[in-house]
């Protein structure tokens, strides 16, 4: 089974203001933390559930957000921009080139 997960800081536990979402904003570091353990948590229960492909993309502002260092070494990650299929970059092969 193949996971196809994209993950944007809008809807992450907690933020309710655009202060939050930006670089030089408030909290924005500590829901960095919050957006990658909510990934963490979507990628544990995939694998738990016979996932043998996880690919994640980071979609919020400029792509780089999560703290990919905090995720497992077998998931595939897509970041930064320009992408074919924007924030569905990778979600197949044609998507890839």
């Amino acid at each position: 089974m193949k996971i196809y997960i994209s993950v944007d800081m809008e809807g992450v536990v907690g933020v309710v203001t655009p202060d939050q979402l930006k670089p030089n904003g408030f909290e924005y570091q500590q829901f960095r933390e919050f957006m990658t353990k909510e990934t963490l948590a979507a990628i544990n229960a995939a694998k738990e559930m016979g996932a043998s492909e996880i690919l994640v993309s980071d979609s919020h502002g400029n792509g780089e957000n999560l703290l990919i260092e905090q995720l497992p070494n077998d998931v595939r990650i897509v970041r930064s921009w320009v992408r074919p299929l924007g924030m569905m970059a990778g979600i197949d092969s044609l998507s890839m080139r």
